[in-house]
């Protein structure tokens, strides 16, 4: 990939947006622990209590992301959801 001659804001919201892609790639990996492909709420709560998450806000779960996100609503959160849900 070449950015010569671009101009240097549009390289650096490029890197970012590949940063924020690797990130999300690497949690996806980590909270897939049965590692299918896509995250149940029962990886998602099992990461939440493991990891404390729960502590950090008590209105706000790991596993509302399928409330929110699980766009086909078939109870798992596929790869795309967890981009997209990352990425806002």
């Amino acid at each position: 990939m070449s950015f010569h001659g671009t101009c240097p804001f549009i390289v650096i919201k490029c890197l970012l947006v590949v940063e924020k892609q690797l990130v999300a790639n690497i949690m996806l990996n980590y909270y897939d622990r049965d590692s299918n492909g896509v995250l149940s709420e029962a990886e998602l709560d099992d990461i939440e209590h493991r990891d404390h998450l729960d502590k950090l806000n008590r209105y706000c779960s790991l596993t509302h992301i399928l409330t929110y996100d699980d766009d086909d609503e078939d109870g798992f959160i596929q790869p795309r959801e967890f981009y997209t849900a990352f990425s806002k």
